[in-house]
């Protein structure tokens, strides 16, 4: 019962989030587009915020690669294509389990706990000429941390595929 509440949980959080990033494109004036978009360009930014550990991360994965012709760019100015992503860490109950003390009538309760890696971000390329960005690609990813790859590098993952795709580079 306890598994099923938890991910009933976890699809209710998804769900909103879905919705609150859809809104959040809409409020900022921007229009949808496809990756097949990003073909010719070669000028990316890399934006997570504050977190400069993260956009290391992405950066790293990105010219481990080694897509020619493929620049990360050290400003939005410069930038053709853009990358937003956040990502966070979260710790969600697991279980409980309730064994009795010996020789009393006590019980001890343990909570286990797991550590849940989450992360969310888009591509758009830039506005130029009086036209609005356009959103090419969405991610959205959550893994245990224990298991798997991180967000960032499965985001860094996608984007590179799809630029790929769009450039028809193998």
């Amino acid at each position: 019962m306890k598994k099923i509440l938890l991910i009933a949980f976890v699809l209710l959080c998804s769900s909103v989030a879905f919705h609150a990033q859809d809104t959040a494109f809409r409020a900022l004036n921007l229009e949808r587009g496809n990756p097949s978009e990003m073909k010719g360009l070669t000028k990316l930014y890399v934006n997570t915020g504050g977190n400069s550990a993260t956009r290391e991360r992405i950066v790293e994965e990105i010219r481990k690669t080694a897509v020619p012709g493929l620049i990360v760019v050290n400003s939005r100015e410069e930038a053709e294509m853009v990358m937003r992503f956040g990502d966070a860490e979260e710790e969600v109950l697991e279980g409980m389990t309730t064994n009795p003390v010996v020789g009393t009538d006590w019980t001890m309760t343990t909570v286990d706990r797991r550590t849940l890696l989450s992360g969310r971000g888009f591509v758009f390329i830039a506005g130029k000429e009086q036209k609005r960005p356009r959103i090419v690609m969405s991610f959205q990813s959550r893994n245990d941390k224990a298991f798997g790859e991180r967000p960032t590098a499965k985001f860094a993952e996608k984007f590179l595929k799809a630029y790929k795709e769009a450039n028809g580079l193998k």
